[in-house]
């Protein structure tokens, strides 16, 4: 039974909370009109001559190739490749790129093949600024699987983060629907490990600057505000956010800022700042496709693994609990592991025990193939 007066109240929070978003948006773009009308352009586009050398080094390590739509993507290709190891593929998130794995790498290259990759639009791969070109989790599938084909990986155990699970689960769609480049197999996929991502759309709690940057209109105007404003201040907004996805006992404080620097850095470069409110979009994808990529996984037999920081703010521990409800990844293929106090990077904040328990999902699921 249900109580009228409960639907009355749930409904009238509802409109309020809805209001409540609708005139903090309206009044954050006027007053971001006002600002950027008057403030002065600011410098936030970096060359890569720009970046501090670990930087350069980690893209003079890479090669690029031209993916359909003729963008050049940045990918770094290394450990036991060629002498009948597994291959690792790693797929990261928004707004960051394959240097994310920077520490954790060479953890895995001991015994696998690692093949890792920037998106079109994210790291140093190219940042299409022209409105020709569309931003969305379907492109960065298409442009995954085209690189996957250039690169001949026959077959690889896929591990995803934050965007990066959205990316892999509409390519996993398109296998259950047989829709799959023909030089892309069924028995490409020998695992897939979720890690921190925004999966189950009502669970994630989404960052304020979030919210505003993917509305229509409204995150055009913040994002050329924020373009606007003195690098000191948009670093420290930058620290303060990333901080706060970190998990709240990581003690190395030192080593998190260095982090949160080079994820502005490698954001900055060739004008990438100036994207957010475009590449970002890929949350409207999430909103209005995960029940077609849930139920995809639900029909898979790939084996799965949900890895998770269970300390991360912003996609919470609930989401990978939910996972393994019925109806979304089946408990016949799903493994589950959490690494406590740990935030949303895990591949940062605890490299030898994210790299660890890939390693031992990898072999695990190897040896039944």
């Amino acid at each position: 039974m249900t109580c009228p007066q409960a639907d009355v109240l749930a409904s009238t929070m509802f409109t309020r909370v809805v209001s409540g978003l609708g005139l903090l948006a309206a009044t954050v773009a006027v007053l971001a009109v006002l600002l950027e009308r008057t403030l002065p352009d600011a410098e936030v586009s970096l060359r890569l001559q720009d970046l501090p050398k670990h930087l350069r080094d980690w893209e003079s390590g890479g090669s690029y190739v031209k993916v359909a739509d003729g963008h050049k993507v940045f990918y770094r290709k290394g450990g036991r490749c060629g002498d009948g190891a597994e291959t690792i593929i790693l797929v990261h998130g928004f707004p960051t790129s394959s240097y994310d794995y920077a520490r954790s790498h060479g953890l895995l290259e001991k015994d696998f093949c690692v093949v890792m990759f920037d998106h079109v639009g994210f790291g140093f791969s190219d940042k299409p600024a022209g409105p020709e070109y569309i931003y969305s989790i379907f492109t960065a599938a298409e442009n995954a699987l085209e690189l996957w084909r250039q690169l001949k990986v026959h077959s690889a155990h896929i591990v995803a983060h934050d965007m990066g699970d959205s990316i892999v689960t509409e390519i996993l769609s398109r296998r259950q629907r047989n829709m799959l480049p023909s030089q892309i197999s069924n028995e490409f996929f020998k695992s897939v490990t979720f890690t921190n991502g925004g999966m189950r759309y009502s669970l994630s709690n989404f960052r304020m600057s979030q919210s505003l940057l993917k509305m229509p209109g409204v995150g055009e105007v913040l994002n050329s505000l924020m373009c606007k404003l003195p690098q000191e201040v948009t670093s420290f907004l930058t620290q303060r956010q990333f901080e706060s996805i970190w998990s709240p006992v990581y003690s190395d404080k030192e080593r998190m800022r260095q982090d949160i620097s080079d994820i502005e850095a490698i954001i900055k470069l060739n004008g990438g700042k100036r994207l957010a409110h475009r590449t970002i979009s890929y949350l409207h994808d999430r909103a209005r496709f995960e029940p077609r990529w849930l139920k995809s996984l639900s029909e898979s037999e790939i084996p799965f693994m949900v890895l998770w920081g269970d300390a991360d703010a912003v996609a919470p521990i609930e989401i990978a609990k939910s996972l393994g409800e019925e109806g979304h990844i089946g408990y016949k293929y799903l493994t589950g592991r959490t690494l406590e106090d740990v935030g949303h990077f895990l591949m940062l904040e605890a490299p030898e025990k994210w790299a660890k328990t890939i390693s031992e999902f990898v072999r695990k699921t190897s040896t039944k193939s």
